[in-house]
């Protein structure tokens, strides 16, 4: 008599039949079958058949238990009630698979064992939040994202931002303070730059990826300024310092990172603005600022806020997290144009202005390292950018479903221009004038690919990037004429995809080591191929400038990367 099986974990339990006549009623149940005593007696002839086929002191393992099971249904005529039941084995072994991994992964957040190393300690809280967020993108991918998608992501050949946050928040946003609602009694200006910093503090909640704030110098001064309350220098310096205290909650670091375009407010209280918030960067590591730069405003010694220009500098040099766009650059000049430190761009006065919905970004070298010919590589990029768009798509759809009242800091009605939106309204609405981003990673190091040279200044590395990059757009173009869409096209990967992709062509591509590993090393020079990239990819690039050695002129490199016409530039190291 069967009485022990021997589990997939090794552990050996007592034999219960009951098991095996559930499972069979289960899949007679998903065909229409409704006769459990039938399951009864098909058990007992599964019963039968391991008895007659057992060897002496094996114990049986219960996948050649579910075998048997599989091939008495066929014998007995229960070919669909068979392949019920292997659709349901197929979905257990799924579940099992699943939850390993996800153990392993709370295991190593739990242990501190993963690739953070041991040499910091997360709080219990912390620790807590990783499993929340662990959980959450394994249900995403399991349940949510297409089959193809996952594969792709698995493979490290695309890379979706917020995957935790699916269903459940925006990207990111781009925020003017003037339209944060001012409460009707009458507050004094340390009171108003208090609730500033709670209400965007709180707003960061409703985001996954980063929130900006746009125009700072001149919407927190005139926010301030709302009841014409008269103030001094020193009133505004410090308000600006109850701003960040109440935004970052007296901690280093606020929730995600923050960032303010400052630099073109010419005002006695925009300057002050802006000479403050560049002085705080000092206490406050996650904060960025991006100086908006123009030779007319900033950018030469007799322009009024050249000072403030040299303060930036300044800030650079030590290290901080100082961003410089270009307002005076050909795709600028018509439009007020802001920047996010990740590099998106968005135009503030065209709709959709709001900020971005979704975003996914697509593994440019791997992708080359496998087609190797242009032709080949273009047909298949084709393939990825539909497939991502589709995938874009669906997170819009699901998001729509959100109503108001899940984001109500985000979908205030002066916030978000729709004055009808209830509490209870789907936000799809609201949604549809925000992009839905496609980005990629290592433009260059996908030329060098294609093409066997690493000469920037080559006029055939130039022209394959100028075809790469007309196609990409073209492609762009049409996806959002034949959806009615906006799918913003950018070149910015971030930081987050970036360290995805570098892991993943470490274990895809193992015969290219060191710098010879795509993205593997920042190539730091800026040069006209910049400039192509930033005037083709509207949805925003990021050039670094790398300031490594203390004898590098920031100033004159800022002039040069001026007259290349590009968008944005980070001051950095390698």
């Amino acid at each position: 008599m069967l009485k022990e099986i021997c589990k997939r974990d090794g552990r050996i339990v007592a034999f219960k039949p009951e098991k095996i006549t559930e499972a069979i009623f289960k899949a007679a149940q998903a065909v229409g079958g409704e006769d459990r005593r039938l399951a009864e007696k098909l058990t007992e002839q599964v019963i039968e058949t391991l008895e007659k086929n057992k060897i002496e002191g094996l114990i049986q393992a219960v996948e050649d238990i579910q075998d048997v099971v599989d091939k008495v249904l066929i014998e007995n005529g229960h070919a669909r009630t068979a392949k019920a039941y292997i659709l349901y084995r197929d979905k257990r072994t799924r579940i099992r698979e699943a939850k390993s991994e996800l153990m392993e992964v709370v295991k190593d957040i739990l242990l501190e064992t993963g690739e953070r190393g041991n040499d910091s300690s997360w709080s219990p809280q912390k620790k807590m939040q990783q499993i929340a967020v662990a959980v959450s993108k394994k249900y995403y991918l399991d349940n949510l994202l297409s089959p193809e998608i996952v594969k792709l992501y698995n493979e490290g050949q695309v890379y979706f931002y917020g995957l935790p946050y699916y269903s459940k928040a925006p990207a990111s946003a781009f925020l003017d303070l003037l339209e944060l609602k001012v409460a009707a009694y009458k507050h004094n200006i340390f009171e108003l730059a208090l609730e500033a910093g709670q209400f965007i503090r709180n707003m960061q909640l409703e985001l996954h990826e980063e929130l900006t704030l746009v125009n700072f110098d001149s919407s927190f001064s005139k926010y301030l300024l709302h009841n014409k309350a008269p103030v001094t220098e020193s009133n505004l310096t410090y308000a600006i310092e109850i701003f960040m205290q109440s935004l970052t909650d007296g901690k280093d670091s606020p929730i995600l990172p923050i960032s303010f375009n400052i630099g073109l407010n010419t005002s006695a209280a925009g300057r002050i603005v802006s000479a403050a918030l560049l002085s705080s960067l000092k206490s406050y590591s996650n904060i960025t600022v991006v100086f908006q730069s123009d030779k007319k405003t900033n950018r030469s010694p007799a322009s009024a806020n050249y000072d403030l220009y040299l303060q930036a500098l300044k800030m650079a040099r030590e290290g901080k997290n100082v961003y410089f766009s270009f307002q005076d650059s050909s795709f600028n000049a018509d439009v007020i144009a802001a920047y996010s430190p990740g590099g998106q761009r968005v135009c503030l006065n065209t709709i959709p202005n709001w900020g971005s919905v979704a975003a996914l970004c697509i593994n440019l070298p791997m992708l080359a390292y496998y087609k190797q010919n242009v032709d080949l590589f273009l047909v298949e990029l084709d393939r990825l950018l539909r497939t991502a768009v589709l995938q874009l798509i669906h997170c819009l759809e699901v998001l729509s479903h959100l109503k108001a009242k899940d984001l109500p800091l985000l979908m205030d009605k002066q916030l978000s221009h729709a004055s009808c939106l209830q509490k209870d309204d789907n936000i799809g609405r609201v949604l549809r004038r925000g992009s839905l981003d496609i980005r990629f990673y290592g433009l260059k190091e996908c030329i060098f690919i294609l093409t066997g040279c690493k000469d920037l200044g080559e006029p055939a590395l130039l022209h394959l990037s100028q075809k790469l990059a007309d196609h990409i757009a073209r492609r762009v173009e049409q996806f959002r004429n034949e959806f009615n869409l906006c799918f913003s096209l950018s070149a910015a990967p971030g930081k987050a995809a970036s360290q995805y992709f570098d892991k993943k062509n470490r274990e895809f591509m193992p015969e290219k080591t060191g710098d010879d590993l795509p993205g593997s090393k920042a190539t730091s020079g800026i040069s006209k191929w910049d400039s192509l990239i930033h005037a083709s990819f509207t949805g925003g690039h990021l050039s670094l400038l790398n300031a490594e050695k203390r004898t590098v002129d920031l100033e004159a490199a800022l002039q040069e990367a001026a007259a290349l016409n590009l968008g944005l530039v980070r001051v950095g190291r390698k």
